[in-house]
């Protein structure tokens, strides 16, 4: 009885240690470049799923808070992001969520996720419950 008992408690402990944070990041990212020429041509923008439904799961790379797994949802940001940065460009954009028929659009830009890296630190001190994350990401365009 007293085995169970304790092996019990043993995994409570276990699933209450190990904590899942699910994060947005915030889609209000501008573009830094901005052309002062518009082109008048109409547009087709297509994202990838691998791209749309992108989420990266990262560990604290610090010895404080390692029982914690962050989930970032970098799909939606991504794609707002690229879509201003295009339209800063290009005035006259359609999204598209398949490659359209040929001749439909005078150009067809299509983003893909190449890769994504999420880091996270805890930042030391006592009682303090503050962390960063940063991130590299490439994204191919064609």
């Amino acid at each position: 009885m007293r085995y169970k008992f304790m092996l019990l408690m043993l995994v409570a402990v276990l699933l209450v240690g190990c904590t899942y944070h699910s994060k947005e990041i915030p889609p209000d990212i501008a573009p830094t470049a901005r052309g002062d020429q518009k082109y008048s041509t109409h547009l087709a923008l297509l994202f990838t799923p691998k791209l749309l439904e992108n989420v990266v799961s990262a560990r604290p790379s610090t010895v404080h808070g390692g029982q914690h797994v962050y989930h970032y949802r970098l799909g939606p940001a991504l794609t707002t992001a690229l879509t201003k940065s295009v339209k800063a460009a290009y005035p006259d954009i359609t999204v598209v969520k398949v490659l359209p028929r040929p001749r439909e659009f005078d150009r067809i830009i299509r983003f893909d996720l190449e890769r994504a890296d999420v880091r996270v630190e805890f930042i030391p001190g006592y009682l303090r419950q503050e962390a960063k994350a940063s991130a590299t990401i490439s994204v191919i365009m064609d």
